[in-house]
């Protein structure tokens, strides 16, 4: 195998991981707890209220009762601060 074929493939595997990164960091979810580390120290009802006008990422239910803990996709919170900035 030559040099250049060996760079080829090795080039292709960390554009396939970058990827597969970027699809797990996609799915992962923060609580509301978690939002804290992100710098954002709104009260529940402060964060619903931005979210229902548009302003703050939507929430997730986690489970199907009315009061299931919600949580957001962390590159969802990742993508509004860096809209802020």
């Amino acid at each position: 195998m030559t040099k250049t074929v060996l760079a080829r493939e090795i080039e292709q595997t960390r554009a396939s991981a970058d990827e597969a990164l970027k699809q797990v960091e996609s799915q992962q979810l923060c609580a509301y707890d978690d939002l804290r580390s992100f710098g954002i120290t709104w009260s529940h009802t402060q964060i619903r209220r931005l979210a229902k006008q548009g302003a703050f990422p939507k929430s997730i239910k986690l489970g199907p009762a009315q009061n299931s803990r919600t949580a957001w996709r962390t590159r969802d919170i990742l993508d509004w601060i860096d809209s802020r900035k």
